[in-house]
């Protein structure tokens, strides 16, 4: 009567840590799968800091050049009260000053999408290496744990042959020299 009993208890706890289980792997893919939408939500947040980023620098440069064209035009309004030589020496020297700013500026800028394209294409190429040592590298541990038991065993395996031939070789050398002493006497 005891058995029974003690089994049907059994039973009844082993159903529950069965359910306890399932919902813990729930609960366990519900967290994963919140962790992915996060990454997912995290990733397009990059994406649209970025190019808020370049909008913003866009912003700027335009507005630069709002203010170099007023700044210009404050100049011509200056070079019509000046001396028109010396206004015209000193547009010519500004020109040359600010589109040689502009290309610096233009430049460095082209630099810096290179430059950015680079990481991001630098980015997913370790990505990817991460991806193909993890591939390669799973379970490594486990393989070699496997392969080194393989091992030992043999060795193991060899020790013991060693020990039957040594042992077979101590029984056979009497007799032969017993079956060749009486073989000699005849």
């Amino acid at each position: 009567m005891v058995r029974p009993v003690c089994s049907y208890r059994g039973d009844g706890e082993l159903e529950k840590s069965s359910r306890e289980l399932d919902h813990h792997e729930q609960v366990i893919s519900t967290a994963k799968s919140k962790i992915n939408k996060l990454q997912q939500l995290i990733s397009a947040t990059d994406k649209v800091l970025a190019d808020s980023n370049a909008t913003f620098r866009n912003l700027q440069d335009n507005q630069t050049l709002r203010k170099a064209v007023l700044e210009i035009q404050s100049f011509d309004r200056q070079i019509d009260e000046l001396n028109e030589e010396e206004a015209r020496q000193s547009a010519r020297k500004y020109n040359e000053q600010y589109h040689k700013h502009r290309t610096d500026q233009t430049n460095l800028q082209s630099e810096q999408a290179k430059v950015g394209g680079e990481i991001s294409m630098m980015k997913a190429d370790a990505e990817q290496k991460k991806v193909e040592l993890n591939d390669e590298y799973n379970q490594i541990e486990q393989r070699y744990r496997t392969e080194l038991i393989k091992v030992k065993t043999a060795e193991i395996a060899n020790k013991d042959l060693e020990k039957y031939h040594k042992a077979l070789d101590a029984y056979i050398a009497p007799s032969t020299s017993r079956s060749q002493s009486g073989r000699a006497a005849c």
